[in-house]
């Protein structure tokens, strides 16, 4: 944590400076291209090769020696981690569900038809697509919030079935609360396969993973250069940026909520920046 305290406009320009240094830009545009670049070979390595440019990518991102028969999380393995995950956690995680569902079923569009005095009829036919493909970050850590906010109002809007993916970070598997997740949730079917190469598995299609009509959910940089990437074969919901938050905050400001606000955007990336601009130490 770096912290300065500004009484001078020189010290407000210091923090200017530390935020948006023209050489950091400058630096974090470059790494982005290199990147875009590195994504790309990734995109057209699992598009060529399936389920073979998988397993590579398995164990050169994640370190996780896998076989395509794995890649799958067996139903016993999501009842296997939703027993062992805390009933006090499952209790949240069930409510959250709820009420997920029902913000997202008030937003749920109708199909409507109706004839006209002259005999013309008009109306709108609503439509789930067939499948969807949604993408669950792990790693450095691990989020069943995603799981819901991603299969839930695609389960609400229809979609006949949702393919979950995953990057393996435990033990070779997905971490047991995000399985319990799912599980909650109503996955279909759940990958452990992360990175660029998930992505591309969804669009794509391989031998294991079937492919998909769209894809969502967030991730790291490789991820999101991914989804840009195939979006004009496999719909997807959009290209999220850095996650950063600045909180306001005066004497009156609860400090255990400006905790909360600043560690919930923290947690995104090792790269985040939350800021936080207080009255008083």
């Amino acid at each position: 944590m770096n912290v300065i305290t500004i009484n001078t406009d020189e010290d407000y320009q210091r923090v200017v400076d530390s935020i948006c240094s023209p050489v950091d830009s400058s630096d974090a545009e470059r790494i982005l291209q290199e990147k875009i670049e590195i994504t790309k070979g990734i995109v057209e390595a699992v598009r060529a090769r399936g389920d073979e440019a998988l397993v590579e990518f398995s164990e050169k991102f994640d370190g996780v020696a896998l076989t395509a028969d794995q890649f799958e999380v067996s139903q016993a393995e999501i009842d296997a981690a939703f027993d062992t995950v805390d009933p006090a956690l499952i209790a949240s995680l069930k409510k959250a569900h709820a009420n997920i569902q029902y913000y997202h079923g008030k937003n749920l569009r109708q199909s409507w038809e109706e004839t006209l005095d002259d005999g013309s009829t008009i109306g709108q036919r609503v439509t789930p697509i067939e499948s969807a493909g949604v993408y669950v970050p792990g790693g450095k850590a691990f989020y069943p919030s995603s799981v819901l906010m991603n299969i839930v109002p695609a389960k609400v809007a229809g979609v006949a079935t949702i393919i979950m993916v995953s990057p393996p970070s435990y033990n070779g598997t997905i971490h047991p609360a995000v399985l319990a997740t799912a599980k909650i949730a109503g996955a279909d079917r759940v990958f452990r396969i992360g990175g660029a190469q998930a992505i591309a598995a969804l669009a794509y299609g391989t031998e294991t993973i079937p492919q998909v009509l769209k894809i969502t959910g967030p991730g790291n940089t490789f991820v999101t250069a991914a989804k840009s990437l195939v979006r004009s074969i496999c719909d997807i919901d959009t290209e999220a940026g850095p996650s950063e938050v600045t909180v306001i905050a005066d004497t009156s400001a609860n400090p255990r909520y400006i905790a909360g606000e600043m560690m919930a955007q923290a947690e995104h990336d090792v790269l985040a920046t939350p800021v936080l601009i207080a009255l008083s130490r």
